[in-house]
């Protein structure tokens, strides 16, 4: 634990414990809602009404989970010139990114599912598809990334660089 502390920092430690935290809560809450809503499933009255946003806000959580999960790994790996850190420090950044990507459309789901279909509103409607249409670039940057460094890349040394640049050598 000092040797990691002495690595990182202890803002980061700070970090790092406050984002595990974080995950720990995150983690009840996910349990705590999955169960809520099986048992809402078996139970006769409550299957005739529809909780709005259950399966929305468990999906986010998760995404959440996985955001923070990833940062951890990127601190904790950091530094570290193993092949073993190299392939954890890639994983987990690109996870970041697809996680938060991924919470982008999951929020553009519900306004045009929650808002835009409820109001009936055409232009609410084509504004989500317009703002889901130029998420396309950014998964596809996304997808290239590991292979090109196009928007960040992990240097020599492990360490996650956000900017352009190149692939590792490993």
């Amino acid at each position: 634990m000092t040797e990691l502390i002495e690595r990182i920092g202890a803002s980061y430690f700070l970090q790092v414990a406050i984002e595990g935290w974080n995950d720990l809560v995150l983690l009840i809450l996910i349990l705590i809602m999955t169960i809520g809503a099986r048992r809402d499933k078996s139970d006769e009255l409550l299957k005739r009404v529809k909780i709005p946003l259950t399966n929305e806000l468990i999906l986010f959580f998760a995404a959440t989970f996985v955001y923070n999960l990833c940062n951890i790994v990127d601190i904790c790996f950091g530094g570290m010139p193993t092949a073993f850190s190299h392939y954890c420090i890639s994983i987990g950044v690109f996870f970041y990114y697809a996680s938060g990507e991924f919470q982008t459309l999951l929020f553009l789901y519900v306004i045009k599912k929650y808002v835009a279909d409820k109001l009936d509103s055409l232009w609410i409607k084509r504004s989500v598809f317009a703002f889901g249409v130029l998420q396309i670039p950014n998964i596809l940057f996304l997808l290239i990334t590991p292979f090109t460094g196009f928007l960040y890349y992990i240097d020599t040394n492990n360490d996650y660089v956000r900017r352009y640049g190149r692939a590792s050598p490993y």
